[in-house]
């Protein structure tokens, strides 16, 4: 199989090497070429079995047809500290660490500025009272609100898996401007992203070094013997009507919430993944790293997002992200990409996230 020529201006320092299984995994299959926009479901996995809704941490199930007074919630079932104020038109969840900005009418929530989408709209009551959905409340708004502006000690250090999406015959994408393919880009801002998260501290496995095809088990496999701590999926995007543009950040969606993209099969909210065990901390990942690439790279901020589709995150059992870091059919955000000091823009702005 051939290998990539590194695209102009990358950093590596030569050392890594592709991951292969032990040959007896080696059937395992591989990845679906992407059509539109993100990796598809692969079958490479046992269907888990129907589970009840989760609960929260005070044991209480937590149901969608509930809705919560924001308000209330901050007194009676809050995080210390915490208040719903007022300030300029806009409603603010405030504790001593930070602070959401909530938009009534819509599933929209801003940690620090940056996008993070709800399971559902933000609404009145009859009194005058901000609502949020129970399952919004424990699964997105109170692990924002305890996160610290900085990774915990937990995160900031140890072995991390950088996984450049498609390989081989999985090409990905395809740039509208110079017709790069989705696995040569990412591939790239792996080997950046790389150099730059091994001077800070971290040890570093990549899926793949070169232009070969790995299947999505077999990434998970990677991640699983090297003992990582956190699993990072790269990708660029793509959409028919080639107006969209933007970032998107994905990490998996929680029991009995519906997926704010389906792809290819239906959004089982009932069953669980093994990755569901690190629902929060995939959340406050996946916000520190959609912040700084929106903020890195001035594009429009499509916000952070969950679903289920993506394989590379269902059986991980570690915080997992994966991030769609443009839009390859726009051609402006295309033009931007094709740049090797834009590519690096991004890698800074990936590992400033996990600093």
């Amino acid at each position: 199989m051939s290998r990539l020529t590194p695209l102009s201006g990358h950093q590596s320092n030569g050392q890594r090497e592709a991951f292969k299984l032990p040959d007896a995994s080696n059937a395992l299959s591989a990845e679906v070429p992407k059509l539109v926009q993100d990796e598809p479901v692969v079958n490479d996995e046992p269907r888990p079995a129907p589970l009840a809704l989760p609960t929260s941490a005070a044991g209480v199930q937590i149901s969608t047809n509930s809705w919560v007074s924001v308000a209330s919630w901050c007194v009676t079932n809050g995080l210390p500290g915490c208040a719903l104020v007022l300030f300029q038109g806009r409603h603010l969840v405030q504790t001593a660490r930070t602070a959401l900005d909530l938009t009534p009418g819509f599933p929209l929530a801003k940690w620090r500025g940056a996008n993070c989408w709800l399971a559902f709209p933000l609404r009145w009551d009859a009194a005058g009272s901000l609502l949020a959905n129970a399952m919004d409340i424990e699964k997105t708004l109170k692990p924002l609100l305890s996160m610290a502006p900085l990774p915990t000690p937990s995160l900031s250090k140890g072995v991390i898996v950088v996984d450049p999406g498609h390989g081989g015959r999985n090409v990905g994408t395809q740039s509208v401007v110079d017709g790069k393919f989705e696995k040569e880009l990412t591939l790239d801002l792996a080997f950046r992203l790389s150099g730059l998260l091994e001077t800070r501290g971290w040890t570093v496995a990549m899926t793949r070094t070169n232009d070969t095809e790995f299947g999505v088990a077999e990434r998970v496999a990677m991640a699983d013997l090297r003992g990582a701590a956190i699993f990072l999926s790269l990708h660029f995007n793509s959409e028919p009507t080639r107006l969209q543009s933007g970032i998107e950040t994905y990490c998996l969606t929680p029991v009995g919430m519906n997926s704010h993209l389906i792809r290819d099969s239906s959004d089982r909210p009932d069953l669980a993944f093994p990755n569901n065990s690190f629902d929060d901390d995939n959340l406050r990942l996946s916000m520190r790293i959609h912040h700084a690439l929106v903020n890195a790279s001035g594009q429009a901020d499509r916000g952070l997002r969950r679903a289920r589709y993506p394989g590379v995150l269902r059986l991980q059992n570690r915080p997992a992200v994966l991030v769609e870091a443009g839009y390859l059919s726009n051609r402006q955000e295309s033009l931007l990409i094709s740049q090797a000091s834009y590519r690096q823009r991004l890698a800074e702005a990936l590992a400033s996230a996990l600093d």
